[in-house]
């Protein structure tokens, strides 16, 4: 396999090939379709390789891509400055494990993730008695930061979530009375609801696009 590596790829033995598609001509001047043609391309020559997982640069557009039918496992990561979305073939099992989900959410369709995204995003507050916070969108960890307990605050979920959206509330002090809520179009499932957070404790949800409904977990 490694004689078929290209210039910039590297080779991590039995853990496997990591190529760049510039290596396979992709380019920020080409069209998405070109771009996709050459990643095709790629995951062939990949797959007589053994497998690996290309590495697309932030700025090169392309396309929803043809995976080879192969029982070699086959990936691409498009890598930008502060995240990485990934789509594998159904050869991989992708196994989160440990506290991956601390700093960012995977999206799983069925028992296999097929396609996901891996960031930070987090949102800090020192927040007082008797305020209202709105989640932003796409942020997972309302991290609240007060150093004394707070009688009570309104804390609203991140609008317009995804199938599989995970977010985590966390409170330094105690929150004597919390009022949970969600953002117009989705609600949080009855009985999934907390009055309140001890100090040091988290509550967390998860999204169902198909009920429109969080749940906690």
């Amino acid at each position: 396999m490694v004689s078929s590596v290209k210039g910039s790829a590297f080779n991590f033995g039995d853990n496997g090939v990591f190529y760049s598609a510039i290596d396979f001509g992709c380019r920020k001047t080409l069209s998405a379709a070109a771009n996709t043609t050459k990643i095709n391309a790629a995951l062939v020559e990949m797959d007589a390789a053994g497998g690996g997982v290309i590495l697309v640069p932030q700025g090169i557009a392309f396309n929803p891509v043809t995976f080879p039918v192969t029982a070699n496992k086959l990936a691409i990561w498009t890598v930008s400055a502060d995240a990485v979305h990934w789509q594998g073939n159904s050869s991989i099992d992708f196994n989160v494990t440990g506290n991956v989900d601390v700093s960012g959410h995977v999206k799983a369709t069925g028992a296999l993730i097929a396609r996901g995204e891996f960031c930070v995003s987090q949102q800090i507050v020192d927040p007082v008695t008797g305020a209202s916070i709105q989640m932003g969108a796409g942020i997972q960890f309302l991290i609240l930061n007060h150093a004394a307990t707070i009688a009570s605050l309104n804390v609203v979920l991140p609008e317009t979530p995804t199938d599989g959206a995970t977010v985590r509330v966390s409170a330094r002090s105690e929150i004597t009375v919390l009022n949970l809520y969600a953002a117009a179009g989705s609600s949080i499932e009855i009985g999934h609801t907390v009055a309140s957070l001890a100090a040091s404790t988290s509550v967390g949800y998860t999204f169902n696009a198909a009920t429109a409904k969080w749940y906690k977990v």
